[in-house]
């Protein structure tokens, strides 16, 4: 209610648009769903980097006017053909209303910045990369991102990585 509308600028390297996942309707792989079906404040969800999903998934971003992709083979590409990546944060950034909610998944990063992540996918985002994102960001709100799908029992060096990474990435965007 505090917000009238909103979007959700979402790195992860999943969509999350599952409807149940293992028949957990709440489940993290089914937020950003959840949030289509529920929140009709969020006008627009930029899902950033995204490189593991279901066709179901796929169809439902392709088809859902309130969801940008912004597929990590996509800026990969682009980037190929020799777009810069400030560029590209400008179009993320475009897509969204003034006001927007940061959703960041430890496993939207490459897999060298979260190695223990629960769900390792190739490709990512670069730590510089995803903090120049939230620079070329105007002001938004956010809420302190967990950091999620870390497989823990190999040691706190992971879990310290990112967390350290956190917050580095909280204390460069607050400049």
């Amino acid at each position: 209610e505090r917000h009238a509308e909103f979007g959700i600028l979402h790195i992860d390297a999943h969509c999350d648009l599952r409807d149940a996942y293992e028949g957990f309707e709440f489940s993290h792989a089914s937020i950003m769903f959840n949030v289509l079906r529920d929140v009709p404040s969020v006008k627009k969800i930029a899902q950033v980097a995204v490189r593991d999903f279901s066709g179901t998934e796929a169809a439902l971003a392709a088809s859902c006017g309130r969801i940008a992709t912004f597929g990590d083979l996509s800026l990969a590409a682009a980037m190929f053909r020799g777009e810069t990546w400030d560029a590209l944060c400008r179009r993320i950034v475009d897509a969204l209303p003034q006001e927007v909610y940061v959703s960041f998944d430890i496993d939207g990063l490459t897999f060298e910045n979260c190695p223990h992540t629960g769900t390792p996918v190739s490709g990512g985002l670069t730590f510089n990369q995803a903090v120049w994102l939230h620079i070329t960001n105007p002001p938004f709100f956010m809420s302190i991102p967990a950091v999620t799908e870390q497989r823990p029992g190999y040691s706190m060096n992971s879990w310290s990585s990112a967390a350290e990474q956190y917050k580095q990435t909280l204390s460069l965007i607050s400049l």
